[in-house]
């Protein structure tokens, strides 16, 4: 319990910050959470590692600032969030009558540098947003969506085990 309490608070620590950083950055700390999972679950260093962190129910280290986002975009869209970020999410508004009116998407800024500008807070939380499914976007409350974003998550990280464990 103690190590997971170290090492997770380490890995959440400011981890929204760790969105769109490199591959290699981000198998390291994905080793760390590795690394952690196979003591907790006592498995030896070459087994295979993706049923440990479905069991502990644990997202991968490339999910986890993803959720972390888009927990902040629910709460600043429904009101609740600082105002700051409120101001910087945009709800997509179509000029004439549109189905997609009705979606709960936003606006996604135009860039001019695919490297950093991708990885601005309104650019990448818009894209990861409307990424997302409609009965994700949709979610009447804070744990209802988390639950959902959750197993969303889980779909795309596990797709051959989830039957068992998402259901």
């Amino acid at each position: 319990m103690l190590v997971v309490a170290l090492v997770t608070s380490c890995l959440d620590y400011c981890n929204s910050l760790l969105n769109g950083l490199s591959q290699m950055h981000i198998l390291r700390l994905q080793h760390v959470q590795n690394t952690v999972a196979r003591l907790i679950c006592r498995i030896k260093k070459f087994d295979h590692i993706s049923t440990s962190l479905q069991s502990l129910h644990w997202l991968p280290v490339v999910f986890r600032p993803h959720f972390k986002l888009l927990c902040i975009v629910f709460r600043a869209l429904r009101g609740v969030g600082p105002l700051y970020l409120q101001d910087l999410i945009c709800p997509y508004r179509p000029t004439c009558s549109l189905r997609c009116e009705s979606k709960n998407l936003l606006y996604v800024l135009a860039c001019r540098t695919a490297t950093y500008g991708n990885r601005l807070f309104t650019v990448e939380t818009a894209i990861l947003w409307n990424d997302l499914p409609q009965e994700v976007r949709d979610a009447e409350n804070i744990s209802l969506f988390k639950r959902l974003l959750k197993t969303h998550f889980f779909k795309s990280a596990f797709p051959q085990n989830c039957r068992s464990v998402c259901s």
